[in-house]
């Protein structure tokens, strides 16, 4: 199968925006509403950080502070990626002392201890917040996520282009570098935070095409990123380069049986391109585009606990994590896993 271009979702989405728009009337941790743009991506945006913060009062506070789950502190940050002199605002989650739970506490203390990185790509036009309660099953858990916003795919963008996603694998570096080096400054609020050995990147539909080129593909690969969860994504011809070279890091797919917009022959390409690398492919039986992934369903949750599972594995080499995330991931008439080169998950 040859690699499927930037624009096919596009025109995908005249065949799905039916099925897309209900999910308008999920009920989240984060407000979801309607875009109006004709890309699939675009079909649900969500309320920024502004609101979560005016909601703080109304949530029950979490009781367990000192360890998994994690009250979820946030900042925001800004990074530059001078290579292609962009500016990224960058919301960062991590693990807290204290705070409400099931949402943001801005500028709560950080819990002690150094805490693995997850950068995460959101899809095109999409807002990171519509990911919020997947995001925050990784903070709770015990990892810091920095969720970027992409000057020409954000959401709020006025003036959107989705070629400019060859951009897209160096603004996640610079993230990367910006945190690292936030996380070794004495000054700055992350200090410390962060284990410089233990990163990974995550992204959804153009995000997941980013993730995969920053991770395994030659033209974009960055050597830092120890592991990568690609949701509802694809190869591109766009970038250029090979595609799983030796020694690319374990990666999971994530692909909904029912998406017409990133097709399940997509994700079966990356999947069976991997040859020799460690690798888990979960489909979420009759999942579209988007409701896998954003909002707080039992689709959505059951990613939350198989991608949580993978980190875990991955990151801080937890073998239970590994038989977790197999049991988590085969679930007659939901999901099914297939793993590859993990001797901690057996499949």
């Amino acid at each position: 199968m040859t690699a499927r271009t930037d624009w096919s979702r596009a025109r995908a989405a005249l065949t799905t925006i039916v099925a897309l728009v209900s999910l308008v009337t999920l009920v989240t941790s984060c407000s979801v509403a309607a875009s109006g743009s004709p890309h699939p991506d675009a079909s649900t945006a969500s309320v920024g950080p502004l609101v979560a913060r005016s909601q703080a009062s109304a949530a029950t506070p979490t009781q367990s502070p000192a360890g998994p789950p994690y009250p979820v502190g946030a900042r925001e940050i800004t990074v530059d990626n001078h290579a292609r002199s962009r500016v990224l605002p960058t919301l960062v989650r991590y693990p807290a002392m204290t705070g409400h739970a099931d949402q943001d506490n801005w500028g709560a203390s950080a819990a002690p201890g150094a805490f693995p990185l997850v950068v995460f790509a959101p899809g095109y036009l999409q807002c990171g917040s519509a990911y919020a309660p997947l995001l925050r099953s990784w903070t709770q858990a015990g990892f810091v996520v920095a969720e970027v916003s992409f000057p020409l795919t954000d959401c709020h963008t006025s003036s959107p282009d989705e070629a400019d996603i060859i951009n897209q694998p160096s603004d996640v570096g610079a993230v990367i570098s910006q945190l690292l080096a936030d996380s070794g400054d004495p000054a700055s609020p992350l200090h410390g935070l962060i284990d410089p050995h233990r990163v990974a990147v995550a992204g959804h539909s153009d995000g997941g095409d980013t993730v995969a080129a920053a991770a395994d593909n030659t033209c974009c690969r960055d050597d830092r990123v120890s592991a990568a969860i690609v949701l509802a994504g694809a190869e591109l011809s766009s970038f250029g380069g090979t595609y799983f070279p030796p020694g690319s890091p374990p990666t999971l797919f994530v692909q909904g049986t029912g998406d017409t917009v990133n097709l399940p022959p997509d994700t079966k390409q990356l999947y069976n391109g991997d040859r020799a690398g460690a690798k888990a492919l979960l489909w979420v039986d009759g999942a579209n585009h988007l409701s896998p992934y954003e909002g707080n369903g039992p689709a959505e949750q059951l990613v939350a606990k198989v991608t949580t599972d993978f980190l875990e594995m991955t990151l801080r080499g937890s073998g239970p994590a590994g038989q977790s995330m197999v049991r988590d991931g085969n679930v007659t008439g939901r999901s099914t896993l297939t793993t590859s080169g993990m001797p901690s998950a057996a499949g």
